[in-house]
């Protein structure tokens, strides 16, 4: 282990150079409005700028100007103006000495997206050699802890290796002072004493680990380790997860293909060190299959003894980093258990330069962040923007397709275009976007998406099947597919009734049963889009009491025997049930749109999927282009509510563990803490 140390004088002299003075300015007497006008032409120009003025007034009358404005009729809005502020680098004296450790982790982007959103701050023990609570950047971030050596004393840190770890972790963030770290010092430390020196005991450890999961840690620090394997310490380790507790140890300093333990158990986080000058493993750090994550693990400056900052370097350092960033994960979502945020750490983490094994490579704090979110979810801005994203996940290219349309056999690669406003348009395609194996694009403005063109020119469409009349797929939106290039065919009925037979009737079926649902209800609907798809079912619209005339015909000419009504009697009505006798009718329904999708999965879902789609029963249009995805590989789309969380479990629980699933749609639609908790379900 290297060190330099840095003693009290010398720190007062780098207070000295970095630091800055500041001198308070006499508070505005104005204030600024922006006064966007209707036009294009603002009051101070005749060319054609982007229509805003800014108007400078007295900050007491500032709301009586604002509304004089407001009355010319020219005027579109009137706001006041705000101030930015730069995302510069923190204020502690020795950041200088750290930036370039941060940039290479993706911290400073990170904190740009980074907020405390946790009540309270998420606690992170330090098993080592104590903790010094007194040091001015650790002031306030040390909580009660315990001494395994010396029961009822402080856990008092007389080594350093503590300490410095400690700094690392949860140093105060911005406060003038010493160094920052990745958690911006929103973090607690309890400090756990369990080696004097550079040396303590497995039971002690475990000792240790089982005080901290029992005192409500968050997360466990182990810059610390051992070659020798005792089941002991592994069933330490599990109870800490048992208990959702993240556990983060150090792979070691040998230079070893090898891994200490506890950081070599599959459930650990384990961290090696790398060298940014050398682009290359750190020379001290061990290497090998059961590496996680890296981190700069060279020349780290962080809290010592007394009053003072040393610069160490080791794999003990570099997981101190990786500590730190679990506790910024575990504010953002303290939802998250230990092994979800365990993934997103490694799953986020960078390949690294060099010839050596290090796992996942370096971590990515913003990274990282950002997956909280995103993490197994396909979407997009809006509606249409989901759909697109749902087409790339599943199809890199369309293959030539023939097809009935228009009165004609036309060749072509086809993608089905339909409304984002109106759903029974959208989910009647399921069966022809199957039959197809076309995605779903949805549109809802008068004109071309550019993300729906950019989309058709990658998916090198030739032809677009616009499903629905021109209140649904407004008739400029067909000119400029024409314009475009691309031959459309507009398939449409009287009514959305009439639209469903006339997509069904593009397809050949060979089948002698249908699905029945409401034309007016679409999470039924929905529940049996996909599953219309799979097994090439038609589905047929009908009115709560009254099967209309079209569908009637239809289902005769088509030779149907067999009736599946999807929904419930308040949906689809017992009359007419009755009226479909003569097609042995079976109702698959639940009390509600969440159990009547359960009975859905339990009827047709093919348990051996690879794959689930989870998709909301609210009234979002982005569940409408992911039953062709879905019916790819056979999956089934099951329905979220957050507030009927028995039923979705139950329906999760059809299929068993999966290693993969999908979140359709952004988190208004599924939240954030909804999507987690079915990750919980699936994968933990």
């Amino acid at each position: 282990m290297k060190s330099r140390k840095l003693w009290a004088i010398l720190i007062v002299l780098a207070a000295v150079c970095f630091g800055s003075s500041h001198v308070m300015a006499e508070e505005d007497a104005s204030v600024k409005l922006i006064v966007k006008y209707k036009d294009r032409v603002t009051t101070q120009s005749t060319d054609p700028v982007f229509p805003l003025d800014v108007v400078e007034t007295d900050k007491r009358n500032w709301k009586e100007k604002k509304e004089d404005l407001e009355q010319d009729p020219d005027v579109d809005y009137v706001e006041l103006d705000a101030k930015v502020y730069s995302q510069g680098a923190p204020n502690d004296t020795f950041y200088p000495d750290q930036q370039v450790t941060f940039q290479r982790m993706n911290v400073i982007k990170a904190w740009d997206r980074y907020k405390d959103a946790s009540d309270a701050d998420p606690v992170v023990a330090v098993v080592d050699s104590g903790v010094n609570a007194s040091h001015p950047d650790l002031k306030g971030q040390v909580i009660k802890g315990t001494n395994l050596l010396e029961r009822g004393q402080n856990p008092t840190d007389h080594y350093g290796h503590g300490t410095h770890v400690a700094g690392l972790i949860g140093a105060v963030t911005n406060n003038k002072t010493g160094v920052a770290s990745l958690s911006k010092g929103d973090v607690r430390i309890m400090p756990v004493k369990m080696m004097e020196e550079n040396e303590g005991s497995v039971s002690d450890l475990i000792d240790g680990i089982e005080y901290a999961v029992d005192h409500n840690a968050d997360i466990i620090n182990l810059s610390l380790g051992t070659y020798t394997y005792r089941s002991s310490l592994e069933e330490a380790v599990q109870y800490a997860v048992e208990h959702g507790v993240l556990v983060v140890a150090a792979a070691g300093n040998d230079e070893k293909n090898d891994t200490l333990y506890p950081a070599a158990f599959d459930q650990v986080v384990a961290v090696g060190s790398y060298d940014l000058n050398k682009k290359e493993k750190a020379s001290f750090s061990n290497y090998g299959a059961d590496i996680d994550v890296v981190t700069p693990g060279t020349d780290l400056i962080s809290t010592y003894l007394q009053d003072d900052y040393e610069y160490m370097e080791g794999t003990s350092m570099s997981t101190g980093h990786v500590s730190s960033l679990a506790a910024m994960v575990k504010n953002q979502a303290p939802f998250l258990t230990g092994q979800q945020t365990k993934r997103l750490i490694e799953q986020s983490a960078s390949p690294v330069a060099g010839a050596y094994d290090l796992g996942n490579g370096m971590i990515d704090a913003e990274k990282t962040l950002a997956q909280i979110k995103e993490s197994h979810r396909i979407s997009g801005a809006t509606a249409v923007d989901t759909a697109v994203e749902i087409s790339k996940q599943g199809w890199n290219e369309l293959q030539q397709q023939s097809l009935m349309v228009d009165g004609r056999k036309q060749e072509g690669k086809f993608v089905i275009l339909a409304t984002a406003k109106d759903f029974p348009d959208s989910l009647a395609v399921s069966p022809l976007a199957s039959y197809l194996n076309s995605p779903v694009l949805l549109e809802k403005k008068d004109s071309l998406s550019s993300t729906v063109a950019k989309e058709l020119k990658r998916l090198g469409a030739t032809d677009v099947i616009m499903v629905g009349g021109t209140v649904a797929v407004h008739p400029d939106v067909e000119k400029d597919l024409k314009k475009a290039g691309y031959r459309v065919h507009r398939i449409k009925g009287a009514d959305r009734y009439e639209t469903a037979i006339a997509v069904n009737e593009l397809i050949s079926y060979d089948t002698n049963k249908a699905f029945v649902v409401s034309g007016q209800e679409f999470p039924d609907a929905l529940s049996a889009a996909g599953y219309s798809g799979m097994k090439q079912y038609p589905i047929i619209y009908v009115k709560q009491n009254k099967i209309p005339e079209s569908a009637r015909s239809y289902l005769e000419d088509l030779g149907i025997t067999k009736a599946y009504i999807v929904g419930g009697t308040n949906p689809v009505s017992n009359e007419v049930e009755k009226e479909l006798e003569a097609l042995s009718p079976y109702r698959i329904s639940g009390a509600t749109r969440y159990e009547t999708n359960e009975a859905m999965h339990r009827t047709f879902g093919n348990k051996q999927a690879d794959t689930l789609y989870f998709t909301t029963g609210r009234n979002f249009p982005d569940a409408m282009a992911v039953t062709p995805l879905a019916v790819q590989s056979n999956s089934p789309v099951l329905l979220t509510n957050q507030n009927k969380w028995t039923t979705m479990e139950r329906s999760m629980k059809l299929f068993g563990e999966r290693a993969d699933y999908h979140i359709i749609g952004g988190s208004e639609a599924i939240s954030i803490p909804l999507a987690w908790k079915i990750d919980r379900v699936l994968i933990n």
